[in-house]
């Protein structure tokens, strides 16, 4: 296990000055031959295997190669003198082969190229096929640089990552950015939206990822009083600029395979004695826009568990309202075709069924449909986020400030037949650290954990034997959001 200076103290200093910062918010790649999940798999004959290729420079003619909005993303094109396939073989910056998705045959040819640090070299070669694989000589092109507000982030001198990317927000007191990390913790994409005219009214970003097409990085900015959310996708050459926007809609979303989303918004219920709670409703946002709401917590689980938390006042009225369920996270199944929500103040992870709306289990350590079993911590303690595994789920829990001084990851074995659910594996970091706000997980394809300690402003990817084999910080005041790993940008 890596052994770390920095002190507790420290990490809770971190995650305070954030939180300060953020408390008006809250108010109101890879070598060819790696193993990949099937989820991360280019589609089929998209990349070339690294071959001998036989050089004909004549082949190909008119080469251009700039830096795009994103001045880490290199666009290539050139032109051929048959209608072949055409690729680019380059190394990216940690020295790596890459090769880019094959076109179709013809004889124009465009291809952009990623993974590469700011302010460095790339050599790359132009490819193509017909009965020989044929190459240029080797080209260069000279990226240039990212945003200087991007805040400063270190990784851990004995840390040993596999060469995937990490596509995540980091927040500031001051401005949000969605940024893809090397394998090394280096910024290898970022924009400011604000230099692309996208105004977060007054909210964070608390969500950057990639999109199914892998055309795209995607984020959000959510409701803030009476202020509406939206969710953007810019081109990874940071040209072109999409959104759709939300009047009601909270922290998270996720893209649909047809090209929608789900998120998860607002819902109220008031008692007859004037009591107005605020709960959680499950929206698809269709790809022409249509909203639909999909399931209701107060439809779902009895009003009465949990406490809740009394917050200031209802953007419209000067009504209080108590946050009753809180929902923080959503995650989409698309084998199974459910989503999942983590309700942090009644400390529960429900199962929703896309096609019905209707809610298929409760997984809970005050009161749910599955017997608790196992000698690790409880699975559910503030639930901020979750990984569906199919016979397990990995949850990150945030715990409850004044009880518990550590958040936690905890996963835990599901037996649907039975509806016993018996905690398996969990890790907490040292030094120990107690997350105020997000806080991630996911499940890699080479079996470890990526955890993100977002307000602390740490990342860990942790092996099966619980050991961080893998770890980066932003700097002081700086805080990840929700984010993912991918094993390849194409």
């Amino acid at each position: 296990m890596l052994k770390y200076i920095e002190s507790t103290l420290v990490a809770k200093v971190l995650a305070l000055c954030f939180l300060l910062a953020l408390i008006p918010f809250f108010l109101g790649s890879v070598a060819c031959d790696q193993e990949k999940t099937p989820s991360d798999v280019p589609p089929e004959d998209t990349a070339e295997p690294e071959i001998p290729c036989t050089v004909n420079s004549e082949m190909f003619s008119n080469v251009t190669a700039e830096p795009t909005a994103v001045a880490t993303v290199i666009r290539v094109t050139w032109e051929s003198t048959e209608e072949n396939p055409g690729w680019v073989r380059f190394e990216d910056s940690l020295g790596r082969t890459q090769n880019t998705p094959t076109g179709e045959a013809s004889t124009q040819h465009e291809v952009l190229l990623l993974g590469n640090r700011p302010l460095s070299t790339v050599r790359f070669q132009l490819m193509t096929r017909d009965d020989t694989l044929w190459c240029s000589e080797f080209l260069t092109a000279e990226t240039g640089a990212l945003p200087a507000a991007l805040p400063e982030i270190s990784q851990h001198p004995d840390s040993v990552n596999d060469g995937g990317y990490t596509i995540v927000s980091i927040l500031t007191p001051n401005t949000q950015f969605p940024v893809i990390l090397d394998g090394e913790g280096v910024p290898i994409w970022a924009i400011d939206p604000s230099e692309l005219g996208i105004s977060n009214g007054g909210s964070p970003m608390f969500r950057a990822s990639l999109s199914i097409d892998r055309q795209s990085i995607l984020f959000n900015f959510y409701s803030v009083m009476l202020n509406p959310g939206a969710i953007y996708r810019v081109s990874l050459d940071g040209e072109s600029v999409e959104s759709v926007t939300l009047p009601n809609t909270k922290i998270d979303f996720v893209e649909l395979p047809d090209g929608g989303y789900a998120t998860i918004g607002n819902s109220w219920y008031s008692f007859e004695n004037g009591e107005k709670f605020r709960g959680d409703v499950l929206l698809e946002i269709s790809p022409d826009g249509v909203i639909t709401e999909l399931w209701n917590v107060f439809d779902s689980i009895p009003h009465g568990l949990g406490t809740g938390v009394r917050l200031g006042v209802e953007a419209e009225t000067t009504d209080f309202f108590e946050d009753w369920s809180h929902g923080n996270a959503i995650h989409y199944d698309e084998q199974s075709d459910d989503y999942f929500l983590s309700l942090q103040n009644i400390n529960s992870i429900v199962r929703v069924d896309r096609g019905s709306g209707q809610q298929i289990w409760q997984l809970s350590d005050m009161e749910g449909d599955f017997t608790l079993s196992g000698n690790g911590p409880n699975i559910t303690e503030f639930p901020h986020s979750m990984h569906f595994l199919g016979d397990s789920i990995l949850v990150f829990n945030r715990s409850k400030i004044g009880q518990n001084d550590c958040s936690y990851v905890v996963e835990a074995e599901l037996d649907e037949n039975t509806m016993v659910a018996t905690s398996s594996w969990s890790y907490i970091s040292d030094p120990c650290l107690l997350v105020t706000f997000l806080g991630d997980v996911q499940r890699l394809s080479n079996g470890n954990t990526l955890v993100i300690w977002s307000s602390s402003g740490q990342m860990d990817e942790v092996n099966p034997m619980g050991d961080s084999i893998w770890r980066i910080n932003v700097e002081l005041g700086a805080a990840f959001g929700f984010g993912e790993r991918k094993d390849s940008l194409y």
